[in-house]
């Protein structure tokens, strides 16, 4: 028989500037295509996202089935669906024309810096493993 218990998504997704240089680990679910958003149309990773605690060696902060929509870090995770994939987010440089100097979208606006899942240490994976595992007892 199968388990008719499920818990819903998380309200919020992730705060990307909390979490920059954190331990995380995400297990994306689903891609979604053409995602309509006050900032336009973008594409989407559903995933489960696990901050871990180093130094506790614990899950800190787990958020279900929520919305990635950073393009880089969607690009990223799309090829581990249902994998659990871990890492420390960072943020990437930003976005320059050929004179060095920031490039702008239609609006004017500079583009922000992306955020990039960096490889764990070993020692980190580790880590990140035994989060994971304890975390789901």
């Amino acid at each position: 028989m199968s388990d008719e218990w499920g818990l819903a998504a998380s309200a919020t997704g992730p705060d990307y500037k909390e979490l920059l240089n954190r331990l995380v680990v995400f297990r994306p679910t689903d891609f979604n295509k053409d995602v309509k958003t006050e900032n336009g149309v973008k594409n989407a990773i559903t995933a489960d996202v696990y901050v871990v605690n180093e130094k506790d060696k614990r899950v800190e902060t787990h958020l279900r089935s929520t919305m990635i929509f950073p393009a880089v870090l969607v690009s990223q995770l799309r090829g581990s669906m249902g994998k659990f994939v871990p890492g420390v987010l960072v943020q990437g440089k930003v976005k320059t024309d050929a004179d060095g100097k920031p490039m702008k979208d239609d609006s004017g606006k500079e583009y922000a810096p992306s955020w990039e899942i960096k490889d764990p240490s070993e020692v980190q994976l580790m880590v990140a493993k035994d989060a994971i595992k304890n975390h789901a007892k």
